[in-house]
């Protein structure tokens, strides 16, 4: 956004521009807008101040508006990003697992030239555990989370307000998941078997609790960052993970693929959505009319096919 646009934006004009800026987030093309004496008493201001903003707004290209008689006016479109800037929201905080494997050194990647394309500004913060994105996100630290389907679907199920407002697909949050063995002589986890589990991944803590449901076993809880630890120094005895992870860290476990029919999670655990508060209408307006999947995705597939390097 160029800082001319914002230069007007000093007077009793410009504090107008702005609150309409934020009203208009959270509108949708085709809506009706307030009359401007209704404006003109919600802001102090007078009606020739209104007109004045809201045709600067149409000016920079921010919303387009068409005037049907006694019908009143209506908005024809919307420039989300362009009102993001106006309103002082151009730069959005996104909340991302560690980015440990090329996958998510991919999907960083792809989310920041989604952003640029869209001339919206992005800050990624990188954080372990599903958990602990979507309290985060709750508490507005952050304004967007990315997680797999699953934990969305399931934090929702438990009361989390929370919406999806973006799902890129199979494998696009991790690949395959498998159990992991410290016992190279086993096959499986048995019973009596320590298993390893983050409290703060919903799908980890959900697999492990599902592979072992028939079973009698001991669940130790462990940070991620300390799952591969565990395993060397026999604090437990097995684990579940996705294999991305322990191929980045070159551990050398025995390693036991999770077939598809084994677990009704079935593939949503390896599906990367993005999640909001279910009531931030103005990111879901702008996210989903401005962010460009299909770009996403690309970026991410040339990462790991290391045909680019990640920018993040």
């Amino acid at each position: 956004m160029e800082n001319d646009l914002l230069r007007p934006l000093i007077s009793q004009q410009g504090k107008v521009v702005i609150a309409l800026s934020k009203i208009f987030l959270n509108c949708k093309p085709a809506e009706k807008i307030e009359r401007y004496q209704d404006y003109a008493k919600r802001f102090k201001v007078g009606v020739g101040t209104v007109q004045a903003a809201l045709k600067y707004l149409q000016d920079v290209g921010a919303i387009n508006l068409s005037t049907k008689g006694h019908l009143g006016t209506f908005i024809e479109d919307i420039n989300y990003p362009q009102l993001c800037a106006l309103a002082g929201q151009d730069i959005i905080v996104g909340g991302m697992p560690l980015p440990y494997s090329r996958r998510y050194e991919g999907l960083a990647t792809g989310l920041n030239k989604a952003f640029t394309s869209a001339n919206l500004g992005i800050n990624l913060l990188f954080s372990r555990g599903s958990m602990n994105r979507i309290k985060n996100l709750i508490q507005n630290r952050y304004d967007f989370i990315v997680l797999s389907k699953y934990a969305c679907d399931s934090a929702i199920t438990f009361g989390w307000k929370i919406k999806s407002i973006l799902e890129l697909g199979i494998e696009t949050y991790v690949g395959q998941h498998a159990i992991l063995l410290r016992d190279p002589s086993k096959n499986t986890i048995e019973n009596g078997m320590k298993v390893g589990i983050d409290p703060d991944s919903i799908d980890q803590v959900n697999l492990c609790k599902e592979i072992t449901k028939n079973l009698t076993v001991e669940f130790v809880e462990i940070s991620y960052m300390n799952l591969s630890t565990a395993l060397q120094e026999n604090q437990i005895d097995a684990t579940i993970w996705n294999t991305d992870d322990f191929a980045a860290n070159g551990q050398s476990f025995k390693i036991i693929s999770i077939e598809k029919n084994q677990i009704t999670q079935n593939l949503d655990n390896t599906v990367a959505v993005i999640a909001v508060k279910d009531d931030h209408q103005s990111l879901i307006h702008t996210f989903q009319s401005s962010i460009d999947v299909n770009l996403i995705l690309e970026i991410q597939r040339k990462v790991m096919k290391r045909e680019m390097l990640p920018m993040y």
